[in-house]
């Protein structure tokens, strides 16, 4: 039984914290005991989250000689998570029909297959004269079936990958447009090709617990580039510089239990 001084007037911490965690339920549990010097202090000494772990219960027993109270409280529940420590990757890949004339190989295209251009439409010859080695499906004096007969686009490779997390600050702009070799999200990057950073989309959201609890909704996109890559003539590689999410991934610190001191600042001493 902890003793109390005659003209002790603040409560104390008495003895040492004691705590478990159960793996199973991931939860923790901490009990703090405390002496207090009047009845009214039973309820409402201590604090209501002790290392980010709620309160579940407080006891108390009369010291001897009515010279105060030895207050039990303990808190148990699972730690809290830090909404900034989850980040959500997805890839939306499909293909898209393009014109003839966008694909790089174009010019090499519409000579070997006698291919032109008429008022902004590609149009082929039915029949032309092919090296015998295409030549399958052999017409009348040598000439064959043009396989690029009745074909006017092809299909183009279209992916983004998106980024969303939960920040404390506002989202960086000084990336938009910059061309990164690789995705985030653990995504492939298919060969010829990069990534463009797009502009991000943002929402604030404010609590009432001061600038702590102020919070941004992000998401970044990465748009993938045509075959042979974004032009370096037009927009800035990222050689040497980090993109938004690399950055947010050399910032990051894994959770823990937060500081929390065993007693007050002011006191009794035993």
């Amino acid at each position: 039984m902890n003793s109390i001084i005659v003209g002790q007037t603040s409560p104390f911490l008495s003895g040492s914290e004691s705590g478990s965690y159960d793996s199973a339920t991931r939860e923790y549990s901490f009990s703090l005991t405390y002496v207090v010097p009047d009845f009214g202090d039973v309820m409402t000494h201590g604090e209501t989250k002790y290392r980010g772990i709620p309160e579940v219960s407080r006891s108390w027993t009369q010291l001897e000689g009515c010279l105060g109270y030895e207050l039990t409280i303990k808190y148990q529940g699972k730690l809290e998570e830090d909404p900034t420590d989850v980040d959500d990757y997805s890839l939306d890949v499909s293909f898209s029909e393009e014109p003839l004339q966008s694909h790089p190989n174009w010019q090499e295209i519409k000579k070997k297959y006698r291919g032109q251009v008429v008022d902004d439409k590609v149009e082929f010859q039915e029949y032309i004269r092919l090296p015998k080695k295409l030549n399958t499906q052999p017409g009348s004096k040598g000439f064959s079936k043009n396989p690029m007969y009745g074909h006017t686009t092809w299909m183009v490779l279209k992916a983004v990958v998106r980024h969303s997390y939960v920040s404390r600050s506002r989202p960086s702009l000084s990336m938009i447009g910059r061309i990164v070799s690789r995705a985030p999200g653990g995504f492939d990057t298919p060969d010829g090709h990069d990534w463009l950073v797009m502009p991000p989309k943002a929402t604030r959201k404010t609590g009432g617990g001061g600038p702590d609890s102020e919070l941004f909704n992000v998401t970044v996109e990465y748009l993938l580039s045509p075959i042979g890559g974004w032009p370096e003539t037009v927009y800035e590689t990222m050689e040497g510089k980090f993109s938004p999410t690399e950055q947010k991934e050399r910032e990051f610190n894994a959770p823990r239990l937060p500081d929390t001191p065993l007693a007050p600042k002011t006191g009794w001493n035993l």
